[in-house]
């Protein structure tokens, strides 16, 4: 068995799980979360819009917007 390529699923996995639901809690707050193809993320509400690096910087944002993880 070739855990190199498991854990790479498995990152991969937790990436796509923690990316939808930070989109749903965005959702809940009336705002959008898109990946973009550089691999940083668009948080837009009301018009206005942050790029953001991670979904570190996402999370924190959202919380800031009053939004849970």
């Amino acid at each position: 068995m070739d855990l190199t390529s498991d854990a790479i699923v498995t990152s991969v996995t937790n990436v796509g799980k923690r990316f939808a639901t930070l989109r749903a809690c965005a959702a809940l707050l009336g705002a959008t979360l898109h990946r973009l193809e550089d691999g940083r993320y668009l948080l837009a509400r009301w018009g206005l819009s942050r790029e953001l690096d991670t979904l570190d910087d996402a999370a924190a944002l959202l919380d800031r917007m009053g939004g849970g993880r």
